[in-house]
């Protein structure tokens, strides 16, 4: 028999990673599109006893008219970032966006309701979102 070589919380052995704590695999998911009406659209759908976790979003705009962005989880309304820009004058764009790295996360809907958009102006806004759903902890 073989010394397992420890790495981390694996351990190899024959060739084979084996774990000694259980792994907590994610599945993780980008959604990128235009929204140019004002109001509320679903951005991500709700999925049954799970929040929707996100940890990147970026928005931009080629708007001169400054608009509010909103993303909140649907039903109760929560308020999980709010932004106000526009392109500049002479600018192709007005740009808004960060990120961390999983499993931290930027914000969380309610568990069992869709990630949702606000515009508070009817003009294109370009939004990029990468989440996973989560279990409602």
């Amino acid at each position: 028999e073989h010394d397992p070589i420890t790495e981390s919380d694996r351990t190899i052995l024959g060739g084979r990673a084996y774990s000694s704590t259980p792994i907590d695999v994610k599945t993780y998911r980008s959604v990128a599109n235009t929204v140019s009406v004002s109001g509320d659209t679903d951005l991500v759908a709700a999925v049954p006893g799970k929040r929707i976790k996100f940890f990147s979003r970026l928005f931009t705009t080629q708007s001169a008219s400054a608009v509010t962005v909103i993303l909140k989880s649907k039903t109760t309304g929560t308020v999980l970032f709010k932004a106000t820009f526009q392109a500049i004058s002479g600018s192709t764009s007005g740009v808004c966006g960060d990120s961390v790295t999983p499993p931290a996360f930027l914000g969380a809907t309610a568990a069992g309701e869709a990630l949702t958009i606000n515009l508070s102006a009817a003009v294109p806004v370009d939004y990029t979102i990468c989440y996973w759903a989560d279990d409602a902890i």
